[in-house]
């Protein structure tokens, strides 16, 4: 077969619907390549032509892919378990951006709570309007890197501390209006996030929510429901599903985020989270025998007590949001948001006055 031939049929191949694309199969190319060029390998003949063919193909692919040498580090903004966040500055055009460097060793010795291919994809596939925005996945021989918006804001959990740990109700309803959007895209792709708490509620410079730090997130299986037994997230903010299921209980479904925002709400206007104890232990044993009531007592006076209370109790409440006087859709045990619901929510960010 010619090269043009080839060529025009790899073409047809890469603009068929749902296809890999082109970068794939080069990426593909690439990782063969080095798979063969190991010693063991080398001294079979057919192995030896394969690789003398792609040499100058593999060359030319890595002249063009993005590396970090493109990058200026500037300083490290963020630590976690298998990766840390940088301040990075492209060479060539001086963009700023928030570059996500994962180590793949420790990745692969914590697999079964590592989600970077869920985290890809949800970046890929995400709303723009509500999660970070992605612009470049790339590796090296010990790394991964996610390539994002930088976003000058800070997160809730800075904006927090400058108003001594708690902010007015208004600003309250705004930031949380927004999170039920942002959460409810994540949701609608068939994941759930598993790690929402105010550090991982990125701001814009205007003063708009991204949702950040999928490094948690997993696809729901075609039960709707998550099944692992593990403690992903942070204790504060882990639901009573997570950690039955830790102790053998079955799944969870997307319930398990909204928990979380409620979790969220009560520190806004509290300044502390509801569960909060000495060890962690005393931590999941509030969660997994809290009661509604006590909550309420303590939020007397507040008119998002409905919604934190709720959030709190999906499991069999009909949400009634004060914030928005309008309300949630509510199914067992998963709780969805109703089309009119959103509409409304957008509706009340758009026409809102005051960006904080």
């Amino acid at each position: 077969i010619s090269p043009q031939i080839a060529q025009a049929r790899l073409q047809e191949v890469c603009h068929v619907k749902g296809s890999v694309s082109l970068q794939t199969l080069l990426d593909l190319l690439v990782g063969v390549y080095q798979e063969f060029s190991s010693p063991a390998l080398l001294r079979e003949k057919h192995v030896q032509r394969f690789l003398q063919w792609a040499e100058p193909l593999v060359r030319q692919v890595k002249k063009t892919r993005i590396s970090r040498d493109d990058f200026d580090i500037l300083k490290v903004i963020g630590r976690g378990t298998f990766s840390e966040v940088a301040l990075a500055r492209m060479r060539n055009t001086q963009q700023v951006y928030a570059l996500k460097i994962m180590n793949k060793w420790n990745i692969l010795k914590r697999g079964e709570t590592a989600c970077y291919q869920e985290e890809q994809e949800v970046l890929l596939k995400g709303d723009r309007r509500w999660i970070t925005e992605l612009h470049y996945a790339f590796q090296d021989d010990n790394h991964l890197y996610l390539v994002m918006d930088y976003y000058v804001g800070g997160d809730l959990l800075t904006l927090l501390s400058k108003f001594g740990d708690r902010i007015p109700e208004d600003m309250a309803q705004f930031y949380l209006a927004e999170m039920v959007m942002a959460i409810d895209s994540v949701h609608r792709l068939g994941y759930v996030h598993r790690d929402i708490k105010p550090d991982n509620i990125l701001l814009t410079a205007d003063g708009h929510v991204r949702l950040g730090d999928f490094g948690s997130c997993l696809r729901l299986e075609d039960d709707g429901l998550i099944h692992s037994s593990l403690a992903v997230g942070t204790p504060d903010y882990l639901s009573p599903e997570i950690l039955r299921a830790v102790e053998g209980g079955g799944g969870y479904g997307s319930e398990c985020d909204w928990w979380a925002l409620g979790i969220c709400a009560y520190e806004m206007l509290l300044g502390t989270t509801p569960f909060y104890a000495e060890s962690i232990s005393e931590t999941y044993a509030k969660i997994i025998h809290f009661k509604v009531k006590e909550l309420c007592l303590r939020m007397q006076g507040w008119t998002v007590n409905d919604i934190i209370s709720d959030l709190l109790f999906v499991r069999c409440t009909v949400l009634s949001v004060h914030l928005l006087i309008l309300g949630y859709e509510c199914l067992s045990p998963v709780i969805s948001i109703s089309p009119l619901l959103l509409c409304s929510i957008w509706s009340w960010i758009t026409m809102s006055v005051e960006i904080y």
